[in-house]
């Protein structure tokens, strides 16, 4: 089905048949955009609903947004040849408009992408720095609540996105604590160890774990058991994940 997004006022509105959302921005952040002067009117409409939506719904759910980030955005493939649809830093976040990741994603798809890249924004800047030693963890959470946000958006279903997740981490059998991001079906795996923690330990978690230093010690504090110990059970357990809600 073609879906069409719209700039209207201050709001967005997403037209998907006869239904009709209004996603109306969060209060004011310290955001700003630079696009290069190819990236298409479509490309920056889903970019600026995005990340003002992101905002407002991590201070929702979590009691922190993003303090202030600078969006560039390119109408190229990523310059470092490494294939990346985005990046981000503690204030920054570049988009590839031009990469296969977002050429090959749906409008849906490419504002996910953003809220991702979003949570990626607020780890940083909730642990002040680094996002420790489980890079899985970091991916997976941004992963998570990146189509957790979509769906709240409701630009997306999550339990269809959730049930394509758990059938990709099911096919994977390399343990989760040695995979690497280019290792295939590594966000599909995060993912899904990313939301049996907030599972358990409940959605906020998954900033908690940043705003209090992410470390061994905090993952036992905030998730309840050693990062190795719940990888291990993780693994274990992998082929026995239910496939949607």
């Amino acid at each position: 089905m073609h879906r069409k997004w719209v700039r209207v006022l201050e709001c967005m509105v997403f037209y998907s048949g006869i239904a009709v959302l209004w996603l109306r921005p969060a209060a004011a952040q310290q955001v700003a955009f630079d696009f290069d002067s190819q990236v298409s009117a479509a490309d920056r409409v889903v970019i600026q609903s995005a990340v003002p939506f992101a905002n407002g719904y991590f201070r929702g759910q979590f009691g922190a947004a993003v303090a202030h980030v600078t969006v560039n955005v390119f109408s190229t493939d990523d310059p470092d040849g490494k294939g990346s649809t985005a990046n981000a830093g503690s204030e920054t976040i570049l988009v590839f408009t031009r990469s296969r990741g977002w050429s090959e994603a749906s409008d849906e798809g490419r504002f996910k992408i953003m809220v991702h890249e979003m949570f990626h924004v607020l780890q940083y800047q909730l642990a002040d720095g680094g996002l420790g030693a489980e890079r899985w963890l970091a991916e997976g959470s941004a992963e998570y609540v990146g189509y957790r946000g979509a769906d709240a958006a409701g630009v997306l279903r999550f339990g269809l996105a959730k049930a394509r997740q758990v059938e990709e981490a099911r096919a994977q059998t390399k343990p989760l604590q040695t995979m690497v991001l280019a290792d295939p079906g590594f966000y599909s795996v995060a993912f899904v160890a990313a939301e049996v923690l907030a599972n358990r330990s409940g959605f906020p978690a998954l900033a908690e774990y940043f705003r209090r230093g992410p470390t061994a010690q905090t993952f036992e504090t905030v998730f309840g058991q050693p990062p190795s110990s719940f990888a291990q059970q993780f693994d274990a357990q992998r082929q026995e994940l239910p496939r949607s809600e």
